[in-house]
């Protein structure tokens, strides 16, 4: 069972909601039911928003990549394709800050 902080492989889906893209994911939830809420993950900076992590053994990433705590989506579990690694907690304090700024809460 994935867990909040996990990196997973999944089917994401592109803002136009018409189209998906497979590729890593943030998970942000613990599990307790069928969904679960994820940000997405690439390789391309895109905002102020994005958090860069380095590859590591621990995190499964294959590429420097930005983490899009902008970028969040509900998606149900059950799509979820692979568990990729963690993410470090130096790196997890940081999503919670932006998340915070994002959500001014």
């Amino acid at each position: 069972m994935s867990k909040a902080y996990d990196i997973i492989l999944i089917p994401f889906p592109l803002t136009d909601l018409a189209s998906q893209k497979i590729r890593p994911a943030l998970q942000l939830s613990n599990v307790v039911d069928e969904d679960i809420v994820l940000c997405a993950i690439s390789t391309k900076k895109h905002s102020k928003f994005d958090i860069k992590i380095t590859p590591t053994k621990v995190n499964g990433l294959k590429k420097v990549s930005y983490i899009r705590s902008n970028k969040i989506a509900t998606i149900e579990k059950r799509l979820a394709l692979a568990k990729l690694g963690d993410l470090d907690t130096k790196t997890r304090k940081t999503v919670q800050t932006k998340l915070k700024r994002l959500f001014r809460i």
